[in-house]
């Protein structure tokens, strides 16, 4: 799918990059973007591009970058590689042998489980020098953005509907974010926010005990959606006795309510007590509730499109009314 694109030197504003569209003469496909080398006892790795290192990228490539770390932070002497090859060409020979000298299989089988644990135990000590664990810092707040529910958003951060101001917003409240393309109970529970944006599929009562669990123990639950996109949140939401209700209240401009937020698309929230706050109201209806679970809470927002790029911060625009009261209710209600 790739194609290169030559530099224009003229272009210091776009990083130097071309036009971005593929052009008769361009090479398309196989294009090395990563390149290694083994150095001695060392190891040397090449990228072609700066951004999977990068704060605003890490929220999806951190998965990558960290598996870059245990690669290079692994030793490998020359008894190792040359062991491991070694084996893979008796494996070879003693194949060929089985054609050549009609070996019976019992013998084949033998001798290849032989080899095979012998390249297992080089493998096995291929040990990392550097334990990644501990490199971790001691107190890393982390917001898991999920993915994994054909939520409402554009993976591309910076479109109109993607998600990075959020991301932004979110590093400025001293939080990484992550963005989460399965549902990773462990990730939950090794971070301090969940933010949903409007997921179309279900969850499962196990993900929604899961959930509930998260929030219990002091989480903090962000949820995003209009009654159009409400489906799958219904079952979560109910968890905390929570409804987004059919009453649509439209475009919301700043001069329409109190807190002069502004919204894509509101409706009306409600719940089945009376243990919540209301954040916001347009026109006498609920549009942004908090209530508390156990140690943690849940906000609801009853707009899909409040937390995109679009209504509260792009590359060229910001609401700085909706970047304020984001951060004060993180402030308000976690910190």
């Amino acid at each position: 799918f790739g194609f290169s694109d030559p530099g224009n030197p003229d272009a210091p504003q776009n990083g130097y990059l071309g036009d971005m569209r593929y052009m008769q003469g361009e090479q398309l496909g196989d294009q090395v973007l990563v390149a290694e080398t083994l150095y001695g006892n060392g190891k040397v790795l090449v990228f072609g591009d700066t951004s999977p290192f990068q704060n605003s990228a890490l929220v999806q490539s951190h998965t990558f970058v960290d598996d870059v770390f245990r690669w290079l932070s692994t030793r490998l002497t020359w008894h190792n590689r040359h062991s491991s090859i070694l084996s893979l060409i008796l494996l070879i020979v003693a194949f060929a042998g089985l054609l050549w000298l009609k070996m019976n299989l019992y013998d084949f089988m033998i001798i290849s489980v032989s080899i095979l644990l012998a390249i297992l135990m080089n493998t096995v000590s291929f040990q990392s020098k550097i334990d990644i664990e501990q490199l971790k810092p001691g107190k890393l707040e982390l917001a898991v953005i999920d993915a994994s529910h054909l939520e409402r958003f554009s993976l591309n951060q910076w479109e109109n509907k993607g998600y990075g101001g959020l991301c932004y917003n979110l590093m400025r409240a001293g939080f990484m974010p992550l963005l989460s393309s399965s549902f990773n109970g462990e990730s939950f529970n090794e971070s301090k926010i969940i933010v949903l944006i409007a997921p179309a599929k279900p969850f499962k009562k196990s993900e929604i005990k899961t959930i509930g669990d998260f929030v219990r123990d002091g989480g903090f639950l962000l949820i995003a959606s209009g009654w159009e996109e409400s489906k799958g949140s219904e079952k979560l939401l109910n968890e905390f006795g929570l409804h987004i209700d059919n009453i649509p209240l439209g475009k919301v401009d700043p001069d329409q309510n109190i807190k002069m937020l502004t919204f894509t698309k509101a409706w009306a929230l409600s719940a089945t007590d009376m243990n919540y706050d209301i954040l916001c109201e347009v026109w006498g209806q609920p549009t942004i509730i908090y209530k508390p679970a156990g140690d943690g809470g849940v906000l609801v927002i009853g707009d899909s499109g409040f937390l995109l790029n679009e209504n509260l911060e792009g590359m060229e625009n910001y609401n700085s009314q909706n970047i304020l009261f984001l951060k004060e209710i993180i402030e308000m209600y976690y910190k």
